[in-house]
């Protein structure tokens, strides 16, 4: 990573933590059946990326769940015959901010789950997870803990259907019956 590079990804992160000291949306655990709305970030450049996430997204859709999905592409696609909303490298800022109507819908959509299905760190979809008002958030495990309520540590060699299979374990074991604690 470059000088330049690492400025602008420190600046991200400084400017990301202010707008979370304003950002005040309570968090807190759900069992994956009583879940109902699901939002899905994922990195759609490649097309078996988007395979996998779109039948999953598909099956989730089967059991009853509202799903909701957001691709960044790593490229300057324009095509509007994708079945999801994207963003693209045209809709970051320079801070790596992504900016558009279908980012701030997203944002503002008051999940019960939002899945990060990226594999790896992207700060645009990181930034979305962090200020999003889902109530429970999940992704791969990162530097940026402040994004997630959990996140799934998999070893390098795991792809994107071992992710899902990862997620699907660990959120069919969360119990909810306590209530958070006011502040």
């Amino acid at each position: 990573m470059s000088i330049f590079q690492s400025l602008r990804r420190k600046l991200h992160q400084r400017l990301l933590q202010q707008q979370l000291r304003l950002h005040r949306f309570p968090h807190h655990s759900i069992h994956f059946d009583k879940a109902r709305s699901i939002g899905i970030l994922f990195d759609g450049t490649e097309l078996s990326s988007r395979d996998v996430v779109l039948g999953y997204a598909d099956q989730l859709k089967k059991t009853g769940k509202s799903v909701r999905l957001l691709a960044f592409m790593d490229n300057r696609a324009e095509s509007e015959s994708f079945p999801f909303h994207f963003f693209n490298r045209k809709n970051l800022d320079w801070l790596m901010r992504p900016t558009g109507h279908y980012v701030k819908e997203f944002l503002d959509h008051p999940f019960d789950i939002l899945l990060n299905l990226s594999m790896e760190e992207n700060p645009a979809l990181e930034y979305i997870a962090a200020l999003s008002q889902a109530h429970f958030r999940v992704g791969v495990f990162s530097r940026t803990t402040h994004c997630y309520e959990l996140m799934i540590d998999l070893p390098v060699s795991q792809k994107l259907p071992d992710l899902i299979v990862q997620i699907e374990f660990f959120l069919q074991k969360m119990q909810s019956t306590n209530e958070a604690a006011a502040v």
